[in-house]
């Protein structure tokens, strides 16, 4: 036996705020999905923008000059933080859920003598089971041309799309020659 309910309008008793309303051409219409324990998942404004506040998502910066080569770097100037990902004391991103993340970096190289630089995006899947390895195409190299180094900067910069497991540690790497913070060294990236 199958029945069928109709009806515009899906309300709470006694409350008038939050409803689900159906409309004759399919659709419906909410503001606000929330998990059973009251957490905002996603909120719909008026004209139809959808804002996820718990989507994970870090930007972090470095501060100081003519840092020396790192694996990882330890960014310690925090700008977004969603989730609580990333450690300002280890270096690293843990991924929360999932699914396919957009990262990316920025580092400028100090000037010196070697001329040269790397910089990469690390994964380590040993917490799952995996092995540590730089995510594919996000290895950067840099290399000041002529001879003489000295007041010579190059910048390196990727960007990567890549499907993270639960737990996967990523971290960014640079070798060969240290690198300025102060604004010029950054890392970031978030779920898609």
């Amino acid at each position: 036996m199958t029945s069928t309910l109709k009806t515009e309008k899906i309300q709470f008793r006694g409350d008038n705020s939050d409803a689900i309303t159906l409309s004759s051409s399919g659709g419906v219409g909410l503001s606000t999905i929330k998990h059973t324990t009251g957490t905002t998942a996603m909120t719909i404004d008026s004209s139809g923008r959808i804002v996820q506040p718990a989507k994970p998502a870090w930007f972090v910066g470095k501060t100081g000059n003519a840092l020396a080569a790192a694996n990882p770097v330890v960014f310690d100037d925090v700008d977004v933080n969603v989730g609580s990902i990333y450690s300002n004391s280890t270096g690293k991103v843990t991924i929360p859920v999932a699914g396919n993340y957009y990262m990316f970096f920025k580092i400028m190289s100090v000037s010196g003598s070697s001329g040269n630089g790397e910089a990469q995006i690390r994964i380590n899947r040993q917490p799952s089971g995996g092995s540590v390895t730089t995510i594919p195409h996000s290895y950067q190299y840099g290399k000041v041309a002529g001879t003489d180094f000295s007041g010579q900067h190059f910048g390196l910069f990727t960007a990567v799309i890549a499907t993270l497991a639960l737990n996967d540690d990523i971290t960014c790497q640079t070798d060969y020659q240290g690198y300025y913070g102060a604004g010029y060294t950054a890392f970031g990236g978030y779920l898609l």
